[in-house]
């Protein structure tokens, strides 16, 4: 068998289920190599795993001790929680991450949001935030908004991020399902999230192959999977799911791959 090209992360080899196939897990957690650890790995019991709410949310553990694990349905970010500190994975950042000491994660209070994060210190997220401040999570897309008492920063509409002045607020649109800003000659504008990744961007199947790779957003390869494993609901809030009774190679436990209907990360979950 050929070994498949490494394109991000360590390689991990899933059970083989044919001949001519050698499955490939890459796994990027750290966010190396100038991409955003589009992977999130972590042991858990698939109790653990709540489907009901606007946040694909995990509890469990890695190698750094306790871990919540919140990836919006509708959004495209991972936020993954811990008792001292929340990071923040997003292509639209800074270094596609952040580390926020002392915050916390809190469910969204509107429509437009599905997740805010509360966080001590604003300007770990950009130079002009100072104090405390509140980053809002979209409930759709790429957008994020950081609102301290300097400054609203938004991220994920331009290539950069966009620095405004305290003068002016964050609020939603009068129908109350988008963000917008009140600017202060009175003018509303709204803030309009970029669209989610297609499925033609995401999933190819090779049917000579009888497999399904899973790509990121810069088409390089997540995932290579058995076809027979790979469910892909028809609706609702998982836009692939995939069990691995045999686990990652080398080890016993079984594997849960899942990745939200709107959302590019991929979420990997061990039994412990």
């Amino acid at each position: 068998m050929r070994p498949l090209p490494l394109l991000v992360g360590s390689l991990l080899l899933l059970a083989a289920c044919g001949d001519n196939v050698q499955w490939a897990f890459v796994s990027n957690t750290s966010g190396s190599n100038g991409q955003q650890g589009l992977i999130v790995v972590i042991r858990s019991s698939s109790s653990g795993v709540s489907l009901a709410t606007a946040v694909l949310q995990v509890q469990g553990h890695d190698q750094d001790g306790e871990l919540t694990a919140h990836l919006p349905h509708g959004g495209d970010v991972a936020v993954l929680e811990r008792p001292d500190r929340v990071e923040v994975r997003s292509p639209v950042l800074p270094g596609n991450t952040v580390d926020l000491p002392g915050a916390r994660v809190e469910p969204g209070i509107s429509t437009p949001e599905c997740l805010r994060i509360v966080l001590p210190d604003s300007q770990r997220l950009h130079q002009l935030a100072l104090g405390p401040g509140v980053l809002h999570v979209a409930t759709t897309g790429t957008l994020l908004v950081l609102e301290c008492a300097t400054s609203v920063v938004v991220f994920g509409l331009d290539p950069e991020p966009e620095a405004l002045p305290p003068n002016v607020q964050l609020t939603t649109t009068p129908s109350g399902d988008q963000f917008a800003l009140l600017l202060q000659d009175g003018r509303l504008r709204i803030l309009l999230p970029r669209p989610p990744a297609t499925p033609q961007m995401r999933l190819t199947q090779d049917m000579r192959r009888g497999s399904v790779r899973v790509f990121g957003p810069w088409r390089e390869m997540l995932a290579e999977l058995p076809a027979a494993m790979v469910e892909v609901p028809p609706s609702g809030n998982l836009f692939l799911r995939a069990v691995l009774s045999g686990g990652i190679h080398g080890a016993e436990r079984p594997t849960t791959l899942m990745t939200p209907r709107n959302n590019r990360f991929l979420l990997r979950v061990d039994e412990p």
